[in-house]
């Protein structure tokens, strides 16, 4: 978007989000910590169980995000907020079922799947911010599109691995999590399958 603004300064600057964003999240942090402490019936679990030193890592890296953001040095925002993706990839399901991988697994679909959502909120506002200057709307939307594709893939088949590791072949429609992400999947397919053919179909000349 910036680059859009550098040809057309005209354009409606947009305010970001990633400060509110950080403080949603560490508010979120907060409150699994609560329920960790209420689980174990001692504050003492945050630094000396594994699940609570991560909740710290996680808070800290959020406390250095809004850091930096209110520093207005939003581009230092990067290392923090791939600290806390990281933690959140070791505290995972996917992690004590394939420790080591199972974490960085996680870690990619988690970072890939913030990229795209966090994209796609972006975009949606740009263009209703700049509805009223077409081309600077479609221009954003072939950005995004190409950007999409490819985090979309990662998002999908790093969901799919993790959903195999925790839920066998064999047992993928016996138990109820594994029914979801039959679910889940077929929904992706037909979605793909849509939007390749639409892609793909000529469109009739007007």
């Amino acid at each position: 978007l910036a680059s859009a603004r550098a040809v057309k300064p005209a354009l409606a600057a947009l305010r970001s989000w990633v400060l509110p964003a950080a403080l949603t999240a560490l508010v979120g942090v907060l409150g699994l910590a609560v329920l960790l402490i209420a689980a174990t019936g001692a504050v003492t679990a945050l630094w000396q169980g594994r699940a609570g030193q991560l909740l710290i890592v996680e808070g800290l890296g959020l406390l250095l995000t809004v850091g930096v953001i209110a520093a207005r040095r939003p581009g230092w925002a990067v290392a923090p907020l791939l600290l806390v993706v990281a933690a959140e990839g070791l505290r995972s399901h996917t992690n004590v079922a394939a420790p080591g991988w199972g974490a960085a697994l996680t870690g990619v679909h988690l970072a890939a799947a913030a990229v795209w959502a966090g994209a796609l909120l972006h975009t949606v506002r740009a263009g209703l911010a700049w509805r009223a200057d077409r081309p600077a709307v479609r221009w954003v939307l072939a950005r995004y599109a190409r950007l999409a594709l490819w985090v979309f893939l990662v998002v999908i088949t790093t969901g799919t691995v993790s959903g195999l590791l925790l839920v066998p072949l064999t047992e993928l429609f016996g138990t109820g999590y594994g029914r979801v992400l039959v679910v889940k999947l077929t929904l992706v397919a037909v979605a793909t399958g849509l939007a390749l053919t639409a892609r793909l179909t000529p469109r009739r000349p007007r």
